[in-house]
């Protein structure tokens, strides 16, 4: 069933504006501001209940995202960023520090505010007119054939893991980790393989079928009122953060 919801009706080039906004702002924050943190959150979160997908949905995407960014900060806390000692417990030897802890709470809430703006863009933006907007920022074309090139093959990618994948449990099924961890390696290599020739198959179908490095779109872009009140609310939020920095 199409998405019919408001978010998704919107031009995308007001979306983009609205995304980088929201990013700038983020970064820009000062990080000891949890409250302003916590409000764009908060607005990031009822944008979502325009997007015509469960709150749920988008959960699943974060988390699935987040555990990267946990372990890049999770040693924040056992450092100090004051002048003096701060330290708040330990735990077998090792000082949580206050100023840790509440660097590594608000980078955290940023990285949140951002992948969280990214998910609505793209989720609620179909990719023929996130690539229509994107060109129309005058992106260079090859950038966006190697997007659209990547959109399609994915699939294919996707196919090629499932087909190993039942190979490899239909003729493996009971053999000592060692063995499995080998033939996986094996496997890997052979996809690697795999992938390149499907890749250049791709391509030469592209090429036989006219493809001459930029792809044609039937899509329109129709900017409107609420694309302009979506633009200036993300504009307002930059002038709020510089005010406040």
């Amino acid at each position: 069933m199409k998405n019919k919801s408001l978010l998704t009706q919107l031009d995308p080039r007001s979306k983009m504006l609205f995304t980088f906004f929201i990013i700038i702002s983020a970064l820009l924050l000062d990080i000891s501001n949890f409250l302003y943190i916590i409000i764009f959150i908060g607005f990031l979160l009822i944008m979502t209940l325009f997007s015509g997908y469960p709150f749920s949905f988008f959960m699943r995407k974060l988390l699935k995202i987040y555990p990267m960014i946990f372990m890049i900060t999770f040693l924040l806390p056992f450092q100090s960023y004051a002048a003096q000692t701060d330290i708040m417990f330990t735990i077998n030897r090792f000082h949580i520090y206050k100023s840790g802890l509440m660097r590594f709470t608000a980078i955290n809430l940023k990285y949140i505010v951002i992948i969280l703006s990214t998910l609505i863009l793209t989720t609620t933006t179909p990719f023929s007119r996130l690539i229509k907007g994107l060109e129309s920022v005058r992106l260079p074309g090859w950038f966006l054939a190697i997007l659209t090139f990547m959109s399609r093959l994915i699939f294919l990618l996707e196919e090629e893991v499932g087909k190993m994948h039942s190979a490899f449990q239909s003729r493996y099924i009971s053999l000592p980790y060692y063995l499995k961890a080998k033939i996986l390696a094996q496997m890997s290599g052979i996809y690697f393989v795999r992938v390149v020739e499907r890749s250049e198959r791709s391509y030469s179908a592209m090429i036989s079928r006219g493809f001459s490095g930029q792809c044609p779109s039937s899509v329109e872009l129709n900017w409107q009122l609420k694309d302009s009140l979506l633009t200036v609310s993300g504009f307002i939020f930059i002038i709020i953060i510089l005010t406040l920095h």
